[in-house]
């Protein structure tokens, strides 16, 4: 039973690698929600940034542990799981359980003039045997386009859409970055979630019956085009 529930969480983040990102909910969230989320940092000390070497120039404001566990990102976090299924969906009826257990951090990004940051990754491919195993990002648009100028979030090859409440969903190991805003202010909503650790036991369990359940999959002739 365990190793199987080790194969489910070994084939989400199999899913997550070959699926296609970013994912994106134009408008999730509506002018008075992102409100309410902008609000929820209002007693969030702002940290900034700066770290030339990485082309870094921004703002941050955490959500502490304590905000988390008294729910009052509940209503958040449950609207992004009904809108996208890449945690497994009706898994996390639970909100409170999956932000105790798959959520790394909570913050809001801030990028005034100058501000910016350049070509990153956040996870890479060997993280997910490590204490750091960072799954998808997730970011949530909370200012409207027409209050600054530049900041467009590139992912890989695209340019998602930055209309305010906009939700993108996209891996950690993607490289993107964000361009630098030469006019106002950018505020973004970023939540990093994680898998669990798997120990080497349970990764050879794990990939023992995922070879086992791709078998009937590749003795299908193959249908991709050529390159």
């Amino acid at each position: 039973m365990r190793s199987n529930m080790w194969s489910q969480r070994l084939l989400l983040v199999v899913a997550a690698t070959c699926a296609a990102y970013p994912r994106s909910v134009p408008g999730l969230f509506s002018v008075e929600e992102t409100e309410r989320i902008v609000a929820l940092f209002d007693d969030s000390e702002p940290s900034r940034d700066v770290r030339d070497d990485f082309q870094v120039r921004r703002t941050n404001r955490w959500l502490g542990g304590a905000a988390l566990a008294a729910g009052a990102f509940d209503w958040v976090m449950a609207k992004i799981l009904a809108a996208d299924d890449s945690w497994g969906g009706a898994r996390w009826a639970d909100v409170a359980s999956f932000l105790a257990e798959r959520v790394e951090f909570v913050l809001l990004h801030e990028f005034a003039a100058a501000d910016g940051f350049g070509w990153h990754v956040d996870a890479t491919p060997n993280d997910v045997l490590d204490d750091k195993h960072r799954f998808l990002n997730v970011n949530v648009v909370l200012s409207d386009p027409g209050d600054y100028d530049g900041g467009a979030l590139q992912v890989g090859a695209t340019n998602v859409s930055l209309g305010r409440g906009d939700l993108h969903v996209y891996r950690a190991s993607t490289p993107h970055r964000v361009y630098e805003i030469t006019r106002g202010v950018r505020r973004t909503l970023v939540v990093a979630t994680k898998t669990d650790k798997l120990k080497p036991a349970q990764l050879d369990a794990s990939l023992a019956a995922l070879a086992e359940w791709a078998r009937p999959l590749l003795k299908r002739p193959c249908q991709c085009g050529g390159g």
